[in-house]
């Protein structure tokens, strides 16, 4: 899969390239050509397996960037990498709570990342990309991230 410019007037660009350019040269934001669908059937398929967030984020990605650019291999890697930082096993715990009328909700935790933030599901495996792509293709980048906070 290619990404445009939100803008228009970049097209055709590659996920590597969309990854460490930042803004498109026109201004605007990298986005897919076209929005994969998932069918019914294929989530049914993926709940019946019972999926880690791992898992789940390899099958979303592989609908937006080919095994040309990211084998399965790397993909396995970048993701185990990415989560492997978090203070849990399961990278976004589901609890159970009931409100005020007695009904059963459930609330899953975004923040059992480095940082605290709902923000290291995706920055972490975008870290752990960038890190592939440096080491395939020779390089270096620095990515500036606020500090780590304590709660």
């Amino acid at each position: 899969m290619k990404y445009n410019s939100t803008r228009g007037e970049v097209k055709g660009v590659s996920f590597e390239s969309a990854l460490f350019a930042g803004y498109a040269a026109d201004g605007g934001l990298f986005v897919p050509e076209s929005i994969p669908k998932i069918d019914k059937e294929t989530l049914k398929e993926w709940k019946a397996l019972k999926l880690t967030y791992p898992e789940v984020v390899r099958k979303i990605f592989r609908l937006y960037v080919s095994r040309n650019e990211v084998s399965d291999d790397e993909l396995y890697e970048a993701t185990t990498n990415a989560f492997n930082t978090f203070y849990k096993d399961e990278v976004v715990p589901i609890q159970e709570v009931q409100d005020k009328n007695g009904r059963k909700l459930k609330i899953a935790e975004l923040f059992q990342g480095p940082t605290g933030s709902f923000k290291d599901l995706g920055l972490s495996v975008v870290g752990q990309l960038m890190q592939h792509f440096m080491t395939k293709n020779g390089g270096h980048v620095t990515v500036l991230v606020s500090p780590r906070f304590k709660f």
